[in-house]
């Protein structure tokens, strides 16, 4: 029995943050993680044009490895369908 209402009101918090984000996005309120700033991958891709190590262009540009290796992918994959 308790787990019908568990479900319920499961359902209603689906249902007012579903309505929460829709009414925010009519709103034109941006979600989810801000993009990278043109000036870092810029620096990104000069460090790596320059032979710079992978991490060390993470440390100076102030991003993750991650990140890093994303804008590189990215760039590559743009000059593949050029």
């Amino acid at each position: 029995m308790m787990g019908v209402f568990v479900e319920f009101e499961r359902a209603m918090r689906q249902d007012r943050v579903k309505a929460g984000l829709g009414r925010a996005k009519a709103n034109g309120v941006k979600l989810g993680r801000p993009a990278v700033p043109n000036k870092k991958k810029e620096a990104v891709l000069a460090g790596k044009a320059s032979g710079d190590n992978l991490r060390m262009i993470a440390k100076d540009v102030g991003l993750s490895l991650g990140k890093v290796h994303g804008i590189i992918k990215a760039k590559q994959e743009m000059e593949l369908t050029t």
